[in-house]
């Protein structure tokens, strides 16, 4: 990701690189959003845990600056024990969290427990990440106002961030005030979601089948006519030699 001081329409300004860029132009390596290592611990601690040491456990999670992804915390029986009990408002915070976007928690914010600062940053960003998922190119207004923040530096600031943390790759282009995403990370799934997934990817196997049995054909296409040529120069050489051969008995 850089940001880009030129236009997005600028070819010449198009960057393949897969690093992240800060405003001064330094550059360093993209990480990746979540890490199987820390959520392992905490499904270890979890399994045994019950109430509001569960609820402790959670409120670490989402707390910690490398998870992103949450599936396999929620999944876990006594994490899905809270339902139903006093405690069940920060289960919601960690769906929420888990596939949500900032504007449901704000729907619900009534019922949920207070969000710390850095659970307030990292719903931004995989809120960013959801719009990134569904739009490529973000203006920053529409950042601006999904995200609840008051100027641009905010959008670039959690842009870079989301960046660095591994979620998307994207370009910033700040004179057309405007995020261009290459690839976004995908989040976490509710079970409501698995049937328009799996119609997605039937469509797309579907067009696969199509574009195979296109290309089948051209190739085919191809091999035949290549295989008319080569028939045509051998007659043509056939024929070139036969009126030599005729010359030479006539001369």
């Amino acid at each position: 990701m850089e940001v880009d001081q030129g236009s997005a329409g600028d070819g010449a300004a198009t960057s393949t690189s897969t690093t992240t860029a800060t405003r001064d132009g330094a550059s360093v390596s993209a990480g990746f959003g979540g890490s199987n290592d820390y959520v392992e611990q905490f499904k270890i601690l979890a399994k045994t845990t019950s109430g509001r040491a569960t609820v402790a456990i959670l409120e670490k999670v989402m707390n910690h600056k490398q998870i992103y992804v949450f599936g396999e915390i929620l999944e876990l029986e006594r994490v899905q024990m809270l339902r139903g009990t006093e405690f069940e408002g920060a289960l919601r915070a960690l769906e929420i969290m888990a596939y949500g976007t900032l504007g449901d928690y704000e729907a619900e914010q009534s019922s949920l427990p207070a969000l710390s600062e850095v659970q307030q940053r990292k719903l931004r960003m995989l809120t960013l990440v959801s719009l990134a998922s569904k739009q490529k190119s973000l203006p920053y207004a529409t950042v601006r106002t999904a995200l609840r923040m008051q100027s641009d530096r905010e959008v670039e600031d959690v842009v870079i961030e989301s960046m660095y943390a591994g979620l998307l790759r994207a370009r910033l282009y700040h004179r057309e005030r405007l995020v261009v995403v290459h690839w976004a990370m995908g989040r976490d799934l509710r079970d409501e979601d698995l049937d328009a997934v799996a119609e997605k990817l039937s469509a797309w196997c579907e067009n696969a089948e199509v574009v195979l049995g296109t290309l089948q054909k051209s190739i085919a296409h191809v091999q035949s006519t290549r295989a008319s040529e080569s028939s045509e120069r051998k007659d043509l050489s056939l024929f070139v030699a036969q009126m030599v051969c005729d010359g030479q008995k006539r001369s």
